[in-house]
């Protein structure tokens, strides 16, 4: 009969691509899970990481200090992780960029779709950047919400405020209008 606390784990995770547009190929990969102890109830669904956590699924990298995991009847999960901080990775689809994510606090909920980053969060998809107490993501409709807070000046100096960094979008050499430039022996002042 097969160990039911790995096949518990297994489920688990691999609905755990945290992010939309998560690399694919990622949910077809074997999920690895290393910590210092693990604590696995099979009566109420639940399994607790503790210690060094960092668990792999190609290009998805979780780390934490500890990270618990609750199973519903229905096959709904929710997983919440805590770290100073908590690190995140995974590379996007169709993209060389990865999103990355740091907080003291994950929680994930897999019946709303939606992960939850909590004090001095921090989300950055290639270069652009968001930064605030606390961040929510809605997977399903890729809308996210950061809101500032009392610690939010640990992570920019803005205060209380949220700050977002978003790059120019370079276009292609053949999409860049050319740029008219006067002759060598013209004196650029027209008649």
């Amino acid at each position: 009969m097969p160990n039911k606390g790995n096949f518990f784990v297994a489920c688990c995770m691999l609905g755990f691509s945290l992010l939309g547009h998560a690399e694919t190929k990622d949910r077809l990969q074997a999920m690895t899970i290393d910590a210092d102890r693990v604590s696995v109830d099979e009566l109420k669904k639940t399994s607790l990481f503790t210690g060094h956590v960092v668990m792999t699924q190609g290009t998805l990298v979780v780390k934490a200090d500890k990270v618990s995991f609750r199973q519903t009847e229905s096959g709904e999960f929710f997983v919440t992780a805590t770290g100073k901080p908590i690190n995140f990775r995974q590379k996007q689809d169709n993209s060389p960029d990865y999103v990355e994510a740091y907080a003291e606090q994950l929680e994930f909920d897999s019946k709303a779709d939606q992960l939850h980053l909590m004090r001095q969060a921090v989300l950055r998809h290639g270069k652009d950047e968001v930064r605030g107490e606390s961040i929510t993501y809605n997977m399903q409709t890729q809308q996210y919400e950061v809101t500032g807070g009392k610690s939010a000046s640990d992570v920019n100096a803005a205060g209380n405020r949220v700050r977002l960094v978003i790059q120019p979008r370079v276009k292609a050499a053949t999409e860049v209008p050319a740029v008219e430039t006067p002759a060598a022996n013209d004196s650029g002042v027209k008649p």
